[in-house]
């Protein structure tokens, strides 16, 4: 499938996801594909009838969805932007998007204090810094962009955490908004900056500051035109599965797995003779009339993707696409043909749910700033640290993760690989030991193991980092697959704090 020229840059950025198949679309398809930003519901239409299947790339996991609810609950002017409830509330937005290695959670802001300076670090808890509340920030960024209510609301957040490093070195953080333009209930594609939102703002939440405003408004020329969801969400994928011709590529595509689905106005022009259509961005020269309430549905089949956009008025199939995802489109000599059988990564992480005879505490350590570039003393919450007695043992459970492998061909997946989990020198009168020493692990599953601690009577007390190798059981080399902080004390007087700086 050849990518329709004006839309090459905005579909290609608007596909950055954190699964495979989502990165492979973000190469080949188009812009309304898995991660794109999302939005939320304004005065919402009816939606009587609406079964909104709930999208992966959408969905939070139960307590992410609390820590969700609980940042977005704001009482003041700029509560009239996060309205609950509509169809696009179903769809899943506001999206927020929060760091995945934050120790306290992924929408826990704050900023990570780095122990570890070598490579990305290790996060070993986050500083309390002061800072605005989010639905500050939020109002920051509305009043910065001169937006209101009655034609924007929230459709995305991204809260980007500082990181701070020891010996010098600190990023701020910054929290980006985004806004949808809102015509007759439903959300403008905007197509600003790969997206499709309409307005844009970053916040600094330390400093207060807001900058990268962007917002692409506009006011559609004509008399105003109403909607009619006549397909919900359920038919419009039925529709789809029930495509008989393809724009181009496999129809197979068509019945592949739901990977996004997404309610949008926007237009619909002919290019390339009029081979097939494309969905274009709403802008200053887009009458009312020109606008199509559309259904943007993406898919995942066996070394395939495909890309549908429904009419929600008529149901027609407006545009059905696939493509591969294989090198060159699978193209003979394109690098199809060669295979590379290993893990990337393994990465080790202990189950802080399963443990027996020690204690997992959350501990705090007070740091002096100077030591990344800021003034004052500091907090840094450590959620979790293995707290054993002198004389004492037990053990803890451990998740083996198998990242994915270098790979073009179907069967690697399948392949097998023996890791052996170890430490490496650690502290006098310590060991640590595996239940099953050697795991045989795919590639992208995860395994369970166990770690087993015992500690001597005559071990002195102090509070340790401990790197977890990860060498594949052929191989005599070991590589960093992850960390666990490990108190020796018998709990008496003050906690033995983690000495600060590098290893």
């Amino acid at each position: 499938m050849s990518a329709h020229p004006s839309d090459a840059n905005r579909k290609s950025l608007s596909i950055v996801a954190s699964i495979v198949v989502i990165v492979l679309l973000a190469v080949s398809l188009t812009y309304y594909a898995l991660e794109r930003p999302g939005p939320e519901a304004t005065p919402s239409p009816s939606t009587s009838g609406e079964a909104v299947p709930v999208v992966g790339a959408q969905t939070l996991p139960n307590a992410a969805t609390k820590e969700k609810a609980a940042l977005l609950n704001c009482t003041g002017p700029e509560e009239a932007f996060i309205n609950e409830g509509g169809i696009y509330s179903q769809l899943g937005y506001p999206i927020v998007v929060g760091n995945s290695h934050s120790p306290t959670g992924p929408l826990s802001p704050g900023t990570f204090y780095l122990v570890y300076p070598a490579g990305d670090g290790i996060a070993i808890g986050d500083l309390v810094l002061p800072m605005i509340s989010f639905c500050q920030a939020l109002s920051k960024a509305i009043s910065s962009l001169g937006i209101d209510s009655a034609n924007y609301t929230l459709a995305k957040v991204i809260l980007n955490d500082g990181e701070a490093y020891p010996g010098g070195g600190a990023g701020d953080p910054t929290w980006t908004f985004f806004f949808a333009q809102v015509y007759q209930g439903y959300w403008i594609d905007g197509g600003m900056d790969g997206y499709y939102f309409s307005a844009t703002a970053t916040v600094n939440p330390v400093k207060g500051s807001v900058n990268d405003l962007a917002e692409n408004s506009f006011i559609l020329r004509s008399a105003p035109r109403n909607f009619t969801l006549n397909f919900n969400s359920t038919q419009a994928l039925e529709n789809v599965r029930h495509t008989t011709k393809m724009d181009e590529g496999p129809s197979l595509v068509a019945n592949g797995t739901l990977s996004s689905i997404d309610l949008r106005l926007g237009t619909v022009w002919q290019v390339y003779q009029g081979s097939y259509p494309s969905i274009q961005p709403v802008n200053d020269s887009t009458s009312a009339e020109q606008l199509r309430l559309l259904w943007i549905i993406t898919t995942n089949a066996p070394n395939y993707v495909g890309y549908f956009v429904v009419d929600a008025e008529t149901g027609q199939v407006v545009e059905a696409e696939g493509e591969s995802t294989l090198p060159c489109g699978g193209a003979p000599n394109c690098g199809t043909t060669t295979t590379t059988e290993y893990l990337t990564n393994v990465f080790l992480t202990p189950y802080y749910d399963q443990t027996s005879g020690l204690r997992v505490p959350s501990e705090f350590l007070e740091v002096n700033g100077s030591s990344f570039g800021l003034s004052g003393n500091f907090s840094v919450e450590i959620p979790h640290v293995i707290v054993m007695a002198p004389g004492s043992s037990g053990s803890i459970g451990l998740n083996v993760t198998g990242e994915g492998m270098s790979c073009s061909t179907s069967y690697c997946p399948s392949s097998q690989f023996q890791v052996a989990p170890s430490i490496g020198p650690f502290h006098p009168g310590v060991s640590v030991s595996f239940s099953d020493p050697v795991i045989s692990l795919k590639m992208g599953a995860t395994v369970n193991d166990t770690m087993l601690i015992s500690v001597s009577p005559t071990a002195a007390e102090g509070t340790y980092i401990v790197l977890l190798d990860n060498k594949l059981y052929s191989s005599p080399d070991a590589g960093y697959g992850g960390y666990f902080i490990l108190s020796i004390w018998n709990g008496l007087g003050q906690w033995p704090p983690l000495a600060v700086g590098n290893p």
